[in-house]
């Protein structure tokens, strides 16, 4: 079994470099060559993932955490006004020994160029076809909240996680995805929220990891962390 996973690893980095060098020797093919964003971003009626949510804020009295559960499941799917299959995307939390309750919705939307993700009245492009290291992208289809850049910053990450069922599991070939949120300004400094997302083939995001920073007006670094959310996933039926 081994012998296969570390033959099956060398044939899909070949896949990937092999895509990159096409890429770059040929844009009009961009569109057909790479790994689609069907591998990253799989959606599915029935199945769910489910992550373990830590939110930590620094106060003047020190850090306060709050600890959750988060299911993610697809519910149904619906055409939207261009014609495209959008996923329904239920969201719902827990906290301590307390049952699953519904926040809210998401849409989840597939085309050749974004995976997009609608949540109330934004929609956010999280992942960019081609996928190619170092492409960067706006992360905002709209304007109703500080522009976000969007970069893959690795094509190959490996990462073991613990599962709820009390083992680990290893994920392999992950994109991670960095993210950094427009400035907003907060008396004499201003703050931004620097994020990064791993996506794992056939499963799509398994871990999410939110920083807000704090800057001086001339561009000092004040504070790093006053806020931090980790996101893990620990249950999948993908």
């Amino acid at each position: 079994m081994k012998l296969m996973r570390d033959s099956f690893r060398r044939c899909f980095r070949g896949i990937l470099l092999l895509s990159a060098l096409l890429l770059t020797q040929c844009d009009s093919d961009v569109g057909e060559l790479g790994p689609a964003l069907e591998t990253y971003y799989p959606r599915q009626v029935g199945a769910f993932r489910e992550y373990d949510v830590v939110d930590s804020v620094f106060t003047t009295g020190g850090w306060v955490v709050r600890s959750y559960r988060l299911r993610e499941t697809g519910t149904a799917v619906f055409t939207d006004q261009a014609g495209r299959p959008q996923l329904r995307m239920s969201i719902d939390t827990a906290s301590g020994t307390l049952p699953l309750t519904e926040e809210t919705t998401h849409w989840h939307t597939l085309t050749a160029d974004y995976a997009e993700r609608l949540e109330g009245s934004d929609r956010l492009l999280v992942l960019s076809h081609p996928i190619l290291l170092g492409r960067n992208w706006s992360g905002h289809a709209y304007s109703s909240r500080p522009a976000e850049s969007y970069t893959y910053t690795d094509l190959d990450t490996t990462l073991t996680l613990p599962q709820s069922t009390g083992s680990s599991r290893r994920f392999e070939f992950c994109l991670r995805v960095q993210q950094r949120q427009g400035t907003r300004l907060l008396g004499s400094a201003e703050e931004t929220v620097d994020t990064w997302e791993l996506y794992a083939p056939g499963i799509g995001r398994i871990l999410r990891v939110d920083r807000a920073l704090r800057f001086s007006l001339t561009g000092q670094l004040l504070a790093e962390g006053t806020r931090v959310v980790r996101m893990t996933l620990t249950r999948t039926s993908y």
